[in-house]
This record gives C-alpha cells, sequence and structure tokens, in this order.
C-alpha cells in the first residue's frame, strides 16, 4: 500500500504543472499549464488533452506579472558579459569566484571574469542611468568608482583577487610613475566596473527569463529540475530558479530582432552625424515605434506596435554578423499623417542593394481646385539576409534639386513590422 501511494504521487508529480499563459507564434494565447520544458520541445495540459510542441513555435510563456523591486530594500545591479542584469541583496568576491544573492532569491556562483559591472545602492533610476553611462565611457577598462560627498570619480587600476571572506578586493593604482597596491572594501564603493568581455565563440541566446522581480537573464539553455528550471547564460553563468521565481521566458529574441530595438552601429544624415552633431535632429528623423505625430504606425488600416519611421534624409546601420536570414517589412506612408513629397526607401546588405521602394505622396486638385487625396504607396518586403553582417536602411529624396527642402521637411515612410528573423 506504502508502495501504491508512493508511486501515485509520483504519477501525480510528473503530469503537474505550472499555469501559464502562452503565446506561439501563430494565432492567439492560450492558457494551459506546462507539465515539462527543454531547449526543444514544451509539452502542456489543457483539461485532460496534453499537447508537445516545437519551442521554436512559441513566443513567450507568462507564468505571472513581473514586480519591481522592493523600494525599502538596498540592492546592488549586477551586469554579466552576455547582457544579463539582475538585482543582489548581497554579493562579493572570494579569490576568483563573484559570489551573490537575488533579491528574487537565488544563490548565484560564478566566475568573476563573467561579470561586466556592479552598482551598488541601485534603487534609483536617475543612478542608474548615470551609471550606464558611467560603463559606456569605461569602456575596455578596469576601474572602481567612488563617491566623496556628491562627486563621483572612476579610477582606473588593476584588479587582484578578493579576500577569503568576499569583504575585499586587491588592486593596483598607477600613476605612469609609481604603482600604489592597496585593498579596499567591496560594499563601500559606489561601484566596480571590469573590462571583462563574453568569449567570441559564446552559445547564442534562446531566450530571456524574467524572474519576479523583473530581473532579465539571458539564457542560451535551460534544463528542467524538480521545482523549477536551472538556466545557463551566454557567457557560461548557471543559475536555478524555482517556479515561483520565474515570471516570464520570452522566446522573440531568439526568433526575430525588431530594428527598433536593434542596436544601431551607426545613424547619420550624410551631410551631419546625427549621433554626435545634434541629438535632436537625430530623434526628429528617426522615431521608433511611432509616426511622425508620434503615434503608433498605422498602415492600410493595421496599426503596427513596433515599426519605424523615417524623414529624408537619414542612413541606419545595423550590424547583424550573419545571424539572421530574412528581412520583412510592410513599407508606406501612414494612414494618419499629412507629409507630401518624393522620397526613395533603400535596403542593402553589406553595400549590395536589396531593394528599392519609391515613395510618392502629392496632392493633386480636381478641376474645381479642391485638394485630392492621392493613393498612399504600400508595400511588403521580403528580404533575404542570409550571411548579411551589415545591414543599411536609407530613406533619401527623389531629387536634389529646388524641392529638396519639401522634401526632407514633409515627407515620411513608415516600416511596419520591420524586422530581422533567424
Amino acid at each position: 500500500m506504502h508502495f501504491l501511494r508512493a508511486l501515485a504521487a509520483l504519477l501525480l508529480l510528473a503530469t503537474a504543472g505550472r499555469a501559464a499563459e502562452i503565446t506561439p507564434t501563430t494565432g492567439s494565447p492560450f492558457k494551459a499549464d506546462v507539465v515539462r520544458l527543454t531547449d526543444k520541445q514544451i509539452v502542456y495540459k489543457q483539461g485532460d488533452k496534453e499537447t508537445t510542441a516545437p519551442i521554436k513555435n512559441i513566443v513567450k510563456i507568462d507564468y505571472r506579472e513581473p514586480a519591481k523591486p522592493p523600494a525599502d530594500k538596498p540592492y546592488a545591479r549586477v551586469e554579466l558579459t552576455d547582457g544579463t542584469v539582475v538585482m543582489a541583496s548581497s554579493w562579493g568576491i572570494k579569490k576568483t569566484t563573484f559570489e551573490m544573492k537575488l533579491l528574487a532569491g537565488p544563490t548565484v556562483k560564478l566566475s568573476v571574469s563573467l561579470v561586466a559591472n556592479v552598482l551598488n545602492d541601485a534603487g534609483s533610476d536617475a543612478v542608474q542611468r548615470d551609471w550606464r553611462t558611467r560603463v559606456i565611457n569605461a569602456r575596455g577598462k578596469d576601474a572602481i568608482v567612488v563617491k566623496d560627498k556628491e562627486v563621483v570619480s572612476n579610477i582606473e587600476c588593476t584588479f587582484g583577487e578578493g579576500d577569503a571572506k568576499g569583504e575585499k578586493i586587491s588592486i593596483a593604482v598607477s600613476d605612469g610613475e609609481d604603482t600604489i597596491t592597496a585593498q579596499r572594501t567591496l560594499s563601500k564603493l559606489y561601484g566596480v566596473i571590469f573590462k571583462n568581455k563574453m568569449p567570441p565563440k559564446a552559445p547564442s541566446q534562446a531566450c530571456k527569463l524574467l524572474d519576479t522581480i523583473s530581473d532579465v537573464v539571458i539564457v542560451s539553455s535551460l534544463t528542467a529540475r524538480e521545482g523549477g528550471l536551472t538556466v545557463s547564460t551566454p557567457a557560461g553563468a548557471k543559475i536555478d530558479f524555482t517556479d515561483e521565481q520565474i515570471a516570464q521566458l520570452d522566446y522573440t529574441k531568439g526568433r526575430w530582432e525588431y530594428l527598433s530595438e536593434l542596436k544601431l552601429l551607426s545613424k547619420v544624415d550624410p551631410r551631419n552625424d546625427l549621433d554626435d552633431d545634434n541629438p535632436a535632429r537625430a530623434e526628429w528623423r528617426v522615431l521608433p515605434d511611432l509616426n511622425v505625430n508620434r503615434r503608433p504606425i498605422r498602415l492600410r488600416g493595421r496599426t503596427y506596435k513596433k515599426g519605424l519611421t523615417l524623414r529624408t534624409t537619414v542612413e541606419l546601420t545595423y550590424e547583424l554578423r550573419g545571424d539572421f536570414r530574412e528581412f520583412t517589412a510592410a513599407v508606406g506612408i501612414d494612414d494618419t499623417t499629412k507629409g507630401r513629397g518624393d522620397g526613395v526607401l533603400v535596403i542593402e546588405g553589406d553595400g549590395k542593394e536589396l531593394a528599392t521602394v519609391p515613395v510618392t505622396y502629392l496632392a493633386t486638385r480636381t478641376k474645381k481646385g479642391e485638394a485630392k487625396d492621392p493613393p498612399r504607396p504600400y508595400k511588403e518586403l521580403v528580404l533575404n539576409v542570409k550571411d548579411v553582417q551589415r545591414l543599411k536602411v536609407t530613406f533619401k529624396p527623389a531629387e536634389t534639386d529646388k524641392k529638396w527642402e519639401l522634401n526632407g521637411l514633409a515627407i515620411s515612410v513608415s516600416l511596419g513590422d520591420a524586422k530581422v528573423s533567424k
């Protein structure tokens, strides 16, 4: 009898699922219990029916709404070299091992070589924004960051090992002639920045995991374990999550990248550098996910949550690294905009022209002199970008004569759902 009860309990555990909302690549989201999950497939149950589906057919798995970190608890922001960002209630470095306790619950141990930077006391959005800028400016350098009264300063150094308790780290600071060595208490620093980089042959991203306090963990692979998952990040970190600590698995990034979210290699006006010369001009000429009225993009009656709207003249260059196979977008003039002009959208891959789309929208008048609304141009693009390293998107005037000012200031083109897919 004892054996039968144990067997029944085991079978119940094997078939029990975690309630979730599953979003497939096609069709509407649906409620189901996730029974098993691997890198290759998902098994879910609706009522008495159990279904097995390839994980490539899944966009998102939502278990619960992620929350923000608690406002009444201090925490550190820890970023790994693969882009994983987590909030830790405590952290330290023992010799060359980095240890931290996440606010969401897991305890993590990993090589310090996988850590990009740590910001202590990261509870303020303003502090985090400043920190991101500081990290970018310190790229390729090791540094401790200190705060004296209200002044925050980077001190370039060479890091040694942490002490046995994980509370202090050895550093060497050189002024060009002399080198000074010291130990600094980690908790008393404003933060630390490492020049560590992700290995060039690191595995690719499969999905993102959001935990219950909105930590973002970049996942290269995952394995089921009793009561949860063990995830591996592209950098090589391993984190054990219980079912209750997981809020969402987002496979979108593993399937495609929206151009509005993809990192730009450059954003220029051939006459002016939009990145450096005038940020306001860049913001005016390139609108992610919006039309020129700063509302959702709408083409042929369909609203697009994602996309780009461009004014002439602008060139956007994206680094694809040969990771994608297809570029798709719905190209046209937004239904709700009133701009007039004559432009050309050009898509190039590694200098080779992939598509040219004329974008003309010029008002005409009837015999009575009344304005006549012409048809708005629209084209659906599906382009092969296999092995393409750099993708360039250019929107320019169709003519370079005296009409340029009209074209440059009036017409715009929207790319609904513009993305590159694997």
